[in-house]
């Protein structure tokens, strides 16, 4: 089987689907939100790294200088380009292939214009589809227990996730809450009663 058979192409569309979300802080906005390709997040950091280069060369500094300043500036960028590109307008997009489908945004300035919070509510959409679509973790009931019941000590919970970085710790939250065993109350069957 290779790249350009149907049943590949057919699993890669399915995995470009798209979800539907409320926009944060409303009930009655619906925002579409699709998984981007390698491609397309390669160039979301292109043009994050190019944004940085022209800022930096407005306050007449070396890049690595600005990058010094601000060392999450990079990374705050890269987001709001892949949230201009992940979220599409609901009413227009069902139907169309990704590359045809209108973004939400018209352009990076309305998504740079938008506050710290919802820029980051927006972005754990995105995260949050990325694990529906393709969840990072699978462990057994057995297996959530076993870490749920090491995370209890402060010890071996610091040596397990210390060296993992937000994005890991929120998908690893995420899946086990999504996996974890519950009571028929919506209480966990391993908290005290």
């Amino acid at each position: 089987m290779r790249f350009d058979d149907a049943k590949i192409q057919a699993i890669i569309l399915g995995r470009r689907v798209i979800g539907r979300s409320q926009f944060p802080g409303t009930s009655d906005i619906d925002i579409g939100v699709q998984l981007l390709s390698e491609r397309q997040i390669d160039l979301a950091r292109f043009e994050a790294q190019m944004y940085l280069e022209a800022q930096a060369k407005k306050v007449q500094l070396p890049l690595l200088t600005f990058v010094q300043i601000d060392p999450e500036s990079l990374d705050r960028e890269h987001q709001r380009q892949v949230i201009l590109s992940a979220f599409v307008d609901m009413d227009t997009s069902v139907d169309l292939p990704p590359d045809r489908r209108p973004t939400f945004f018209r352009n990076i300035e309305e998504v740079r214009s938008l506050d710290s919070v919802l820029t980051q509510q927006l972005w754990e959409i995105y995260v949050d589809w990325q694990d529906v679509v393709n969840p990072r973790l699978n462990l057994t009931e057995e297996e959530v227990g076993e870490l749920v019941a090491s995370l209890k000590d402060e010890q071996t919970a610091k040596v397990i996730l210390a060296p993992l970085d937000r994005e890991t710790l929120t998908g690893l939250v995420r899946s086990l809450a999504a996996q974890h065993p519950t009571l028929p109350t919506g209480k966990s069957s391993t908290l005290p009663k």
